[in-house]
């Protein structure tokens, strides 16, 4: 079926000069003839019109619009796509820009654009088969209280996609993977003025790479058991908090070329593992390694250069009782340590003699 700004609903749809003129009309006939797996449709605007209106895009169906702009809200039905220049929600208060719900067996998002009031991207699924999720978007801004994009379900959905830009001045977490089993996302830069970046947890997996972030608040956040986080980034850097942050049991690994922040790497009982460092540095705390809520953290790191403005490697309680443990394999080629303070420090703790 096919769309117009030349359109009007009162047409059939089945060619272009007989297009209907919204996206809603297109849908119900859609819909009218009961699209499936064997029965797939595509709906096609040629233009690059506005189009104020919201809508769920039908089960096994196509939208390919690569030039027209959504002013409104998109739910994606199972086995759907769509191919849009820009999808903006900023005049709603619609909770998603683009919401995917137990769309089994694929969904796929192609978007040049997004504005969203709040959230830009939310995959769920709590029914019935995940399925997985692709994503190709150049540039994606989001609002207060909101997320870049947020994964989440018991059932565990998978996501793969590519974003160039995430920001915003206002919203929560750029990234916020929670349950997902498998999530892979690349980016050029991620920018948030005003919280995290990357946040992993409630058994989580994720798999990103990029060039750049830089926040407010910690850039790579990991906790709760079995929840991990795989990182392949050129540099990261937070106005306020840690650069790298595990707790809980989480884990984090990977390789990132330049880390910067308040504390470098923070283990409050999660687990640094096997990670590789160009260049670290932590104005308060190059490394803190601690307890935390019964859980002794660690850090495995390689690390090429590690500057240290005040304290080097802290091994500290965190909270109360005062009962500090912590667990620490470090290769450092240079450590170049700028403070007073020593550069070793730790409190609460009784070490070997050795």
């Amino acid at each position: 079926y096919y769309v117009g700004k030349h359109g009007n609903d009162s047409n059939d749809g089945l060619n272009y000069t007989n297009a209907v003129l919204t996206f809603g009309q297109a849908i119900t006939l859609v819909n009218a003839e009961g699209p499936g797996a064997a029965n797939r449709f595509a709906i096609i605007c040629e233009d690059a019109g506005i189009y104020t209106e919201s809508f769920t895009v039908p089960n096994y169906t196509t939208v390919y619009a690569p030039s027209a702009i959504i002013k409104g809200s998109i739910v994606m039905g199972n086995a759907s796509t769509i191919y849009l220049a820009r999808v903006d929600n900023t005049d709603t208060t619609d909770n998603y820009a683009i919401h995917v719900n137990n769309t089994a067996p694929f969904t796929a998002i192609n978007v040049n654009e997004i504005y969203a009031y709040k959230t830009g991207i939310r995959i769920y699924s709590d029914a019935g088969d995940a399925g997985d999720i692709y994503f190709n978007i150049e540039y994606l801004e989001y609002g207060a209280t909101g997320y870049g994009i947020i994964t989440a379900g018991p059932i565990k959905p998978k996501a793969y996609g590519y974003i160039k830009k995430i920001y915003t001045s206002l919203g929560d977490i750029a990234i916020n993977i929670s349950q997902t089993e498998d999530c892979y996302i690349k980016f050029n830069s991620i920018i948030n003025d005003n919280s995290g970046a990357v946040q992993v947890g409630s058994g989580g997996k994720a798999y990103i790479s990029g060039d750049h972030i830089s926040s407010a608040e910690t850039c790579l956040y990991v906790h709760d058991t079995n929840s991990e986080l795989n990182v392949n980034i050129n540099k990261i850097e937070s106005s306020s908090a840690q650069a790298m942050l595990a707790s809980l049991s989480g884990s984090l690994s990977g390789h990132i070329g330049v880390a910067k922040g308040v504390w470098g790497i923070d283990s409050l009982g999660g687990y640094v593992d096997n990670i590789s460092i160009d260049y670290l540095y932590g104005s308060t705390s190059t490394i803190r390694i601690a307890k935390y809520s019964g859980v002794v953290g660690s850090v495995k790191a390689n690390i090429v250069y590690l500057y240290s403005g005040q304290y080097g490697i802290c091994m500290d309680d965190y909270g109360s009782p005062q009962n500090g443990q912590g667990y620490a394999d470090l290769i450092i080629d240079v450590w170049e340590h700028s403070d007073s303070t020593s550069a070793v420090s730790y409190t609460h703790l009784t070490l070997p003699t050795n």
